[in-house]
């Protein structure tokens, strides 16, 4: 199974058990790494590690735009006064990802 795949196709490969989690977070993390160093659109990856298959979101992998607190990372959104702030806290949509067992 390919790491391309739409949301829809990923969830639909969840429910019926034909995603091979470890293979997919290795090649994830591995593109995401290396269009990371051409376009540099992250500030920050945090590891994907091993993707557990749980209800509704089935370990999904969503990015986090800077603006949006996410616990234990850098959330400075794009101000230079909070360059360095870590927030001590996942903020609400960050919080309900996880809940339904998006990484």
């Amino acid at each position: 199974m390919s790491y391309k795949i739409s949301v829809k196709q990923f969830l639909e490969e969840s429910r019926t058990g034909n995603i091979d989690y470890i293979d997919f977070s290795q090649k994830l993390s591995e593109e995401v790494q290396r269009l990371n160093k051409k376009f540099n659109f992250f500030r920050h990856i945090s590891e994907i590690g091993r993707i557990k298959a749980r209800p509704k979101l089935f370990g999904l992998p969503v990015s986090v735009k800077d603006n949006i607190c996410t616990e234990g990372m850098v959330s400075s959104a794009g101000s230079k006064i909070l360059e360095d702030y870590i927030p001590p806290f996942d903020a609400t949509s960050v919080s309900r990802v996880k809940e339904y067992g998006g990484v």
